[in-house]
Formats: C-alpha cells, structure tokens, sequence
C-alpha cells in the first residue's frame, strides 16, 4: 500500500467519524446532517478520491520505474550512463557516418591514418583486448577526435546472447577495457550482428529495454560493406556508394580487421566528397537520431 492509498483510508473514516454516520446520507439528501457535518463529509470523500487517484498515479510510477521493475539493477553497476537530455536531433541529411565494428585490429592504425589524410572522423565500435597494443590503439583513436562505442568482447554470439545477464558480462569486459584505455565512459554500443539477429530473437525486447534503462544508445547501419564476408575491393566499394545514395543519412559499416578495407576506404571517402550531392561526415554524438532496425 502507497502513502497516497493510506491517507485515503485514515481520511475517509476521519469524515465518517466527524460527520457522525452521515456520510452515506451525502447519496440520502443530507436529511440529519448539518452544514457543517456536511462540509466535513464533502472535505473527506473529495480527499478520499484525490489521494486513491494519487496513490494509483504513485503505484503506476514505481511498477514502471527502472530501479524497481528491472530485475538486472544489481547487475554491473559500473554499466550506468547518464540519460541524454536532448529534446531535439540534429539535422543530418546527407551525412555519412563511416563506423568501424570489431577493432582495434593490426589495421587500426593504417586506418587512422587514412582518416587523417581524408579530415574525417569515424566511430569505432570496439571489441578490446587486455593487450599492450590494443591499449595503445584505444588511446589513440580517442586522441585523435574519434569517437568510441561498445561492441562486444569475445563476439561468440551464443554465449553474448545466453540471456540479459550473458550480454551484460560480455558487454562490461569491454566497456571496462575502453574506460580503463581513454576514461571515457561510452554511451553508444552496436550489437553483435545488429539488434535484429538469428541469436539474440529470445531476449532482444527485453535486452533493450535493460540497455535503454541504462543510458546506452544503440546504432544499427543502412550501408553494408559487406567486407566481412570477404568481399573484393571494387564490390566493397560498389556496395557503399551505390547503397548510400538511397538513403539519408548514411550509416556505413566497415570491419576493423579487413585488409581490403584498408585498401579502398581511401577512395570511397574520396568518391563521396566529390558526389554532387555534396555529402558531410560526421560522428555519432548525442544529437544524432538513433539509426535502429
């Protein structure tokens, strides 16, 4: 019982007492009430309805608060961010976003490099190691004005998509890793295999709703590559400007760890400055408009 509900309840038999039984004869006429044990009456009934509404309003505000109704709040409670406060997205229509899931990789600097040369940023989506190396790159990445979110540690779908509490795990060994590389706390993330996938159908509703009641924000993609699945340097690049002239924005997904990639992203940053539709880049931030499934 709510304090709203228990104050309903004391008020309803303080009018009853002072009106002395009259109460019910609020519905009779007020046949042997007096005005004032009428008022007292009137007083009592109104604040019994407005404190069983408030009780009902508080009821439904704790069954639906994230602390209360989430039964992983004790679970990693490193793996909290604060809520984004924007009201409004940003306009980003003809924007590319370049992402790169799965590194640091032994490409990551080849990459980085690339980056420079072309004045674009991107955002990585990581999956760290515990390694000198993969330190070194994170430290990097985010010193050179790229933004870092969280893919996964180990990338073994079966065992990331066991159940809520299997994502958690795997998701906290990254999210410590990148914290512990660049003190940044990451709010984005990006699914293994996207948020729509042939492992995670069971639990996917619920995930996001753990992740969402966290503070985490994830992005899925519009623009595949396609340089996971081994494809050829002219069909990598094929795929992303035929793919991104279709949709605004465009969030293209490339693989740290591909050796193609590194070999054409060049030219396709390239080929999409010079496009007439005279496209921007840009990075994820808070006032970009989620690209989900």
């Amino acid at each position: 019982m709510t304090k709203a509900q228990l104050y309903s309840i004391i008020w309803v038999y303080i009018g009853s007492f002072l009106s002395k039984g009259v109460f019910g004869g609020i519905v009779l006429g007020f046949k042997n009430a007096s005005s004032f044990q009428r008022f007292v009456a009137f007083a009592a009934a109104f604040s019994a309805v407005f404190c069983l509404f408030a009780g009902m309003l508080d009821s439904f505000a704790a069954e639906n608060s994230a602390e209360y109704a989430s039964p992983y709040a004790e679970l990693h409670r490193e793996l909290y961010v604060e809520r984004s406060a924007i009201t409004e997205y940003e306009n980003d229509d003809n924007c590319i976003y370049i992402t790169f899931d799965d590194g640091p990789s032994p490409y990551t600097e080849e990459l980085l490099e690339i980056l420079d040369r072309c004045g674009v940023k991107a955002t990585f989506f990581l999956s760290p190691e515990d390694t000198e190396y993969d330190f070194r790159m994170m430290k990097l990445i985010a010193e050179k004005g790229h933004v870092i979110g969280i893919h996964t540690s180990s990338h073994v779908f079966y065992e990331i998509y066991a159940d809520v509490e299997s994502y958690l795990d795997d998701f906290a060994k990254a999210y410590d890793l990148v914290y512990k590389a660049t003190g940044q706390r990451c709010r984005f993330f990006r699914f293994p295999g996207g948020s729509v996938n042939s492992y995670n159908y069971r639990i996917r509703n619920e995930l996001i709703d753990e992740m969402s009641r966290r503070g985490f924000t994830y992005f899925d993609w519009n623009v595949d590559s396609m340089d996971a699945k081994g494809a050829a340097l002219e069909q990598i690049r094929s795929n992303v400007l035929n793919q991104a002239e279709n949709v605004s924005p465009a969030f293209v997904l490339f693989h740290d760890g591909m050796k193609n990639t590194s070999l054409v992203l060049e030219d396709i940053i390239k080929a999409l400055k010079a496009d007439a539709r005279g496209y921007s880049f840009r990075v994820i931030t808070e006032e970009v408009r989620p690209l989900q499934f």
